[in-house]
């Protein structure tokens, strides 16, 4: 498959209410994976992501993915960066680019750090005060003494040995970080941190009694990289997560958005669908449809988007579609927890079992390197640019996509004949596929009616469209 020019990549949309829209105003869903190498040196390179696997994931639709940041790679020391890290970190987004991919980036901890079991904080800034950690895996590390009190101490700005609170550290981390891809194209959104701790709060929080001081604590943390971020990027969005505890089921309490450009990104894992055993759809879709009610409760409340910004961790293909057509139902982005490598923290049987790629050192396409269940799952149709409003797509044998030509900001309409962009993964239609438009027509239609490019263009006539698409 041939390289995609870069023009094909979304470039830091900005939100109109609860969408996302490009520089000419379509509306922009992504379909994406979460790449995070969690071990030193900390870099996708290092696990064996390149070219191969970015050509792999266009074909198979998806337009992004979830790239996550290591704090411990970028400071290793107090105050001193690793920019030859960032580089490595930019080449990823330069090849994901060339690809019709675009990257949210984000910085990944899990655990706190990785003398803890996870990743993330480099050592300098972890301070446990000799607390116990039981290091029994993702489910009682939520609960471990030692994650808790480090998480309170980052919150609560624990001096460093160089005199500066380690919270402080984090933000000038960012502050630097944010230089350095201030130019970098391709970026959708940055996300200040993934699943915090709320500390030795974390069972009240769970249960939704959160005091209001530890709500506020990530509150203004997530200010805080906002404005240190506006000082180099004035365009890209704040993409928000909230407490580890809303993964548990709590709701999100975030407060007013730190920006007008804000996305919720919001992880979604049910939690008795975590046992690795394939239950049916609708044991694992109550706690999926919570999930995803309370973070548009909260997103709708500040009148932003709500992405999906982790699911799955599963090889389970009920698990995983029902997470796929609920997506679909929301009419919401979503990026596949993961694309493949070393994972100490996950509810799956394996790392392997939750990839799209068992071992990402090796050629995604080589013979049983991919996990094609997984793929098969994932890889659906979706309308990734829609030149208009969209008002529902869903897959159930053939794919139906209906949208309007008004734009989503309210001020007209696009003119007959914009184009909008449905994403047709190869592995949905291997052998192409059939396509009826009411309200416009496909652009380019072959001779024989069969489609087979991954990207279907469509242009509207003024009004209400529907398209359909039935594989071959």
């Amino acid at each position: 498959m041939a390289a995609a020019t870069t023009e094909n990549v979304v470039n830091r949309p900005h939100t109109v209410g609860r969408w996302l829209v490009d520089d000419s105003g379509r509306v922009v869903t992504f379909h994406g994976e979460n790449i995070v190498n969690k071990r030193a040196p900390w870099t996708p390179q290092a696990l064996g992501i390149g070219e191969d696997d970015a050509a792999f994931l266009a074909k198979q639709g998806f337009n992004s993915v979830r790239l996550g940041l290591s704090w411990a790679a970028i400071e290793p020391q107090p105050g001193q960066y690793n920019d030859a890290y960032l580089a490595e970190i930019k080449q990823a987004i330069e090849t994901f680019n060339s690809y019709g991919i675009s990257t949210f980036l984000e910085y990944h901890q899990d655990f706190y750090t990785e003398s803890l079991g996870g990743e993330g904080a480099p050592q300098w800034a972890t301070f446990t005060d000799g607390l116990y950690n039981p290091d029994m895996g993702l489910a009682v590390a939520q609960f471990s003494p030692a994650i808790q009190r480090a998480f309170d101490n980052f919150f609560n700005n624990r001096t460093a040995s160089d005199g500066v609170g380690i919270r402080d550290h984090y933000v000038n981390m960012w502050d630097h970080t944010a230089a350095y891809f201030a130019d970098t194209p391709g970026i959708i959104g940055y996300g200040p941190i993934n699943e915090p701790s709320a500390g030795a709060e974390t069972i009240p929080c769970a249960l939704d009694f959160c005091s209001e001081s530890t709500l506020q604590k990530l509150r203004n943390l997530n200010k805080q990289v906002r404005d240190v971020i506006r000082r180099h990027d004035s365009e890209v969005g704040i993409w928000l997560t909230g407490y580890v505890t809303t993964v548990m089921g709590a709701p999100a309490h975030m407060g007013t958005k730190p920006d007008a450009n804000t996305v919720y990104a919001f992880n979604s894992y049910a939690q008795v669908c975590t046992i690795p055993l394939e239950f049916p759809e609708a044991v694992c879709e109550p706690d999926h449809r919570k999930a995803i009610n309370q973070s548009w409760a909260y997103a709708n409340s500040q009148n932003m988007p709500a992405v999906l910004a982790e699911f799955g961790a599963s090889k389970n293909p009920n698990l995983l579609r029902n997470q796929a057509r609920l997506s679909d139902e929301y009419m919401q982005s979503r990026f596949h927890w993961q694309y493949g490598g070393y994972d100490p923290a996950t509810t799956a049987s394996s790392w392997q079992d939750q990839a799209l790629g068992i071992n990402p050192a090796r050629p995604i396409t080589e013979p049983g390197n991919t996990n094609w269940s997984n793929v098969k799952q994932l890889a659906t149709p979706y309308p990734s640019a829609v030149a208009g409003t969209p008002t529902g797509w869903k897959t159930d044998g053939a794919f139906t996509a209906t949208w309007n030509t008004a734009r989503a900001d309210g001020s007209g309409a696009f003119e007959p004949g914009a184009e909008s962009t449905i994403k047709v993964p190869n592995i949905w239609a291997p052998n192409g596929y059939r396509v009826h438009v009411e309200g416009g027509h496909a652009v380019n239609a072959p001779a024989d009616g069969i489609f087979r490019d991954v990207d279907l263009r469509i242009a509207a006539d003024a009004g209400a469209v529907k398209v359909t698409v039935t594989p071959a």
